[in-house]
């Protein structure tokens, strides 16, 4: 999370707003490093007019851009809540199978309200409250979502494993190498 939080931090740096922030889109090398991927929604952020483009995916989307409301780099920061949500709890905090309606009402109305947070850590829900708020001026910045003790602990349990291995990660058996079937 950590990663994908200072890519994008790096992106809003130089004025840009990805809106199309999922899991798809957020690539692993081999060493675990993050890559940010698919740029063909980004624009250029318009801090004083703000953007209103349609775009992303629905179960992303923040409530202001499913209102047509002009948006900013906040509807980022919404994605990446909703991206650690499906992190910890392998589902959807909006998307509950109901069709485009009910995910847009459960983004619009319900929020996290509705959300099942029972399958996330309670220590990380004060960080998923302030990612997804779904009142933007009032949605952390990241730099306050980084230094969230939460996702400090992480950072330290990943660190104390040495590179690349998160202290609470399940060894992995080595894969088997491909067999060359021409010799």
């Amino acid at each position: 999370f950590a990663q994908v939080a200072e890519g994008l931090q790096h992106l809003h740096a130089q004025g840009i707003i990805h809106r199309d922030m999922k899991p798809e889109n957020v690539l692993l090398t081999g060493d675990l490093c993050v890559k940010i991927a698919d740029f063909g929604w980004c624009a250029k952020a318009q801090k004083v007019e703000g953007r209103t483009t349609f775009c992303g995916t629905l179960s992303m989307l923040a409530p202001e851009m499913i209102a047509g409301r002009p948006y900013d780099e906040g509807v980022d920061i919404w994605a990446i809540g909703v991206l650690l949500f499906e992190m910890l709890a392998g589902t959807s905090p909006f998307d509950r199978g109901g069709g485009i309606m009910e995910t847009c009402e459960n983004i619009m109305v319900q929020g996290l309200e509705g959300a099942p947070l029972e399958k996330v850590p309670a220590a990380v829900h004060p960080l998923l409250h302030g990612l997804l708020d779904q009142q933007a001026s009032r949605r952390w910045p990241l730099p306050r979502a980084l230094a969230d003790s939460w996702v400090t602990g992480q950072r330290t349990a990943r660190t104390s494993s040495g590179p690349g291995v998160h202290a609470l990660a399940s060894p992995v058996a080595e894969l088997p190498r491909a067999v060359n079937s021409e010799g």
